[in-house]
């Protein structure tokens, strides 16, 4: 009983862990891939593939983490600058590689574009390492599997009974921004679809012209 007990509760932490990862990145990876010149499905099969792994075992990364922030003693300290200045270089020192094999296999092959997206992300992730590490410990707090001493005040003044529906709120609203951006940003491939694509008042001009020019060929052999 107490062996499921266990199971049920690492489950929970890594689903938790897992959706607020991907929740909190996804938005800002989907700005740097457009900014790089992605195109939108090796951006959005990028995003994917780092979603599917997170459920699959890359987000035990952030175990990772708690565990650096145990051994160097973080871990009790109420310091926000201290957790913030440690996530801030464990984000940045795990995703360059990560980052770059997925976009590799999600077939962009261009590396001015890999270097400038993870470039980009790097530089904001090491801004918002923080901010991730009290967003994945907010959420595990919110769905009532994990108090942590890194979660915002205004995260613990929260009800009981709504805590769940503001841990749902935000994975929400964070797809429903991500869609916003892809249809919002420009990109590149659109824009060469839409000039090759030929409208049906380009084809009756072009038909026209053709006719016309065909008409002034032949009057010129008649004369």
């Amino acid at each position: 009983m107490k062996k499921l007990k266990e199971f049920k509760y690492e489950l929970m932490k890594h689903l938790s862990d897992a959706t607020s990862v991907s929740s909190f990145s996804i938005p800002i990876k989907a700005v740097t891939d457009q900014f790089a010149g992605l195109s939108d499905i090796a951006s959005i099969e990028s995003r994917a593939k780092i979603t599917a792994l997170n459920y699959f075992g890359l987000v035990q990364l952030v175990r990772l983490r708690d565990y650096s922030k145990k051994k160097l003693g973080i871990s009790k300290s109420k310091s926000k600058v201290l957790h913030y200045t440690h996530d801030m270089a464990f984000t940045a020192g795990v995703s360059i590689p990560i980052q770059t094999a997925v976009y590799v296999s999600s077939g962009v092959t261009d590396w001015k574009e890999i270097a400038m997206t993870i470039g980009t992300s790097t530089g904001i992730f090491c801004v918002l390492g923080g901010p991730l590490g009290q967003y994945v410990d907010s959420i595990r707090e919110l769905l009532r599997i994990k108090k942590s001493k890194n979660t915002p005040a205004f995260v613990k003044r929260i009800k009981n009974s709504v805590k769940k529906k503001v841990a749902a709120g935000l994975i929400v609203g964070s797809m429903a921004l991500t869609g916003l951006l892809y249809s919002a940003i420009p990109n590149r491939d659109s824009k060469i679809q839409y000039q090759k694509t030929p409208t049906i008042e380009n084809m009756i001009e072009k038909e026209a012209s053709t006719v016309y020019s065909e008409k002034i060929l032949e009057e010129q052999e008649n004369d």
